[in-house]
């Protein structure tokens, strides 16, 4: 087993809260929550990044304008998506159908 290291981290107490509200929802624990971001963000490797937008553009998700999908998100009170969710229905707020991506 590898040897670990111990670590400690100052945050803005809200910022703190806000880690404890996810972690809780996740059903993990603060440090375990932050272990995985900086895995996710600083420690994957180019060739892992790469698979994953492979993997996004396959998904074939509707694209347009920024204007345009930018009018078909709204806030997500509550969420875990970053904030954000899709309307109820995206045929009720926009004037044409989003083009589907068809390559990255």
């Amino acid at each position: 087993m590898a040897h670990t290291r111990r670590t400690q981290l100052l945050m803005e107490p809200d910022e703190y809260a806000e880690l404890e509200r996810i972690a809780e929802q996740k059903r993990v624990s603060v440090a375990e929550l932050i272990r995985t971001a900086v895995r996710v963000v600083y420690l994957r490797s180019p060739d892992d990044k790469l698979a994953t937008v492979g993997h996004i553009a396959a998904m074939n998700l509707p694209v347009d304008s920024w204007s345009q999908m930018n009018g078909l998100v709204v806030p997500d009170e509550g969420g875990d998506r970053g904030g954000l969710r899709w309307r109820s229905s995206l045929t009720q707020t926009s004037s044409s159908t989003p083009r589907v991506a068809t390559a990255c």
